[in-house]
């Protein structure tokens, strides 16, 4: 085999940790390991990484490599006899790395894996009222435990107390700040894939006292109860899910949702590059006193994923509950990120969102199928927002950003006479410190001309400032 020694480097550079089913944006077009990682790819031996990149400069570690053996050994068991020729050509090689990895590999090193940082901050707060300033000082300490058990199994356990150290919100170890997740390679029917179970809390919502409205009703994104099987098959992305969507902070039950995702071949479109298509049709009930799906709703979602380049790529998210009772039902979400586009160490990120009046079902899924905005605030169900994110890379020390977020009524109008209008800008800096610690400092202002925040919600409307802002600095280490 000519090009032995070539094909086995990009097999070792093809290791992923988690699956994906965007394309590889960072795979430019024409790369000479174009083929051989399509190749892999349709052969379920790698995925990528969740945010659709592969990382082909990135090292990898001998526990990468044994996961990328086992899946290989187990493929070629069930896969043609070519596959069963490329093991064969490439067996000296392989053996040795397996040889290598065996004998790396010992009980003091498989004790796992934890990364952990903390947070320690404080605020000034003011209102814009008689009532002046406010000052607060909070910490947060999260944490990764990742441990493998064998080839195909891996577990992590994340421990984060978002909020608790406020001294204004109260939380739970077990019900607010754990949360586990697995993956497991698994064969279903003949078809390998990726079982991902998790447990956690969910969605968060954050409050604040009056004089730090500006951080007022943000949220806190972690794992929910979850199960997903996830394959690929013929250039073919299929996952059956099921979850258990809670919120914790509002008072409302969880939702059980029910779904499969099927995406298309990535297929090649002038000016649009590499796109995919993603179909996700779902249904969401709860649990009542019988077994019947009594208050239930069904929806479905398209995704398009589009990469022109590796440092451009875009999202566009549509959903539709099916109910022809109910008009205004849709929901559209964009997302397009500029990734060092002109190769100046700048990021930019524009995003928008629309939700029509009757796409969530109150008592149902009103807030637990959440869509936030770039602020982590919850997106109500007849408004629309748009938000622009810019990122300056100054050297590898010193980054500076600038973001903003305006929140529109039903109508697409904004001023003191559409109450739950608003706008939200932010400033900040971070300085990185090559031991692991990172040093910020924001100013951030929100203005709600009406005086009333969330009034497409009668639930959440209440009084707010027209003016808030808060400045912070804080200090982040790693470890």
């Amino acid at each position: 085999m000519r090009n032995k020694p070539l094909l086995l480097l990009i097999i070792i550079t093809a290791l992923s940790a988690a699956p994906a089913a965007g394309a590889f944006r960072d795979v430019p077009d024409g790369h000479w390991g174009n083929v051989a990682i399509d190749e892999l790819v349709s052969r379920g031996i790698t995925q990528g990484y969740p945010d659709g990149t592969f990382r082909g400069d990135r090292r990898i570690s001998r526990w990468e490599t044994a996961v990328f053996l086992s899946k290989l050994e187990r493929i070629t068991m069930y896969n043609s006899a070519v596959a069963e020729k490329l093991v064969e050509e490439l067996k000296v090689e392989l053996e040795k790395i397996r040889k290598e990895f065996n004998e790396y590999r010992s009980p003091s090193k498989e004790t796992g894996l934890l990364e952990a940082s903390a947070t320690l901050r404080a605020r000034v707060g003011h209102q814009g009222t008689s009532e002046g300033s406010g000052l607060k000082t909070d910490f947060r300490f999260s944490s990764v435990f990742i441990k493998e058990f064998g080839k195909d199994l891996t577990v992590k356990v994340l421990l984060d107390t978002l909020d608790a150290g406020d001294g204004f919100n109260e939380r739970g170890l077990v019900k607010n700040m754990l949360a586990v997740e697995s993956k497991a390679l698994v064969n279903v029917l003949g078809y390998w894939g990726d079982l991902d179970l998790s447990a956690g809390p969910g969605l968060t919502i954050h409050r604040e006292p009056a004089n730090f409205a500006a951080d007022d009703f943000t949220a806190f994104r972690k794992p929910y109860n979850s199960a997903r099987f996830s394959t690929r098959t013929r250039g073919y992305y299929i996952s059956a899910f099921y979850a258990a969507r809670s919120l914790a902070g509002l008072g409302y039950p969880h939702v059980n949702d029910i779904g499969v995702t099927v995406g298309l071949p990535k297929a090649e479109l002038p000016y649009v590059g590499e796109l995919e298509v993603f179909v996700t049709p779902r249904h969401v009930f709860k649990n009542q006193d019988t077994a019947t799906f009594e208050c239930n709703a069904t929806r479905t979602e398209v995704k398009l994923v589009a990469a022109p380049s590796h440092k451009l790529y875009g999202t566009l998210l549509m959903g539709a509950r099916i109910d022809p009772e109910e008009n205004d039902s849709a929901y559209a979400g964009l997302e397009i990120t500029f990734d060092d586009y002109f190769n100046t160490g700048t990021h930019v990120n524009l995003s928008a969102n629309r939700v029509g009046s009757n796409y969530r079902i109150l008592n149902l899924d009103k807030y637990q199928y959440d869509i936030l905005d770039s602020f982590d605030r919850m997106v109500l169900d007849g408004t629309s927002d748009f938000g622009l994110e810019i990122a300056q890379k100054i050297n590898d020390f010193l980054k500076i950003y600038v973001k903003g977020e305006l929140l529109l009524d039903h109508d697409l109008q904004y001023g003191k006479e559409f109450p739950g209008s608003s706008e939200t800008l932010e400033e900040g800096i971070l300085v990185y410190v090559p031991s692991g610690m990172t040093f910020k400092m924001r100013y951030k202002t929100r203005t709600v001309p009406s005086g009333t925040a969330d009034a497409a919600d009668p639930a959440l409307t209440r009084s707010v400032a027209r003016h808030s802002n808060i400045f912070e600095t804080s200090m982040n280490y790693t470890f």
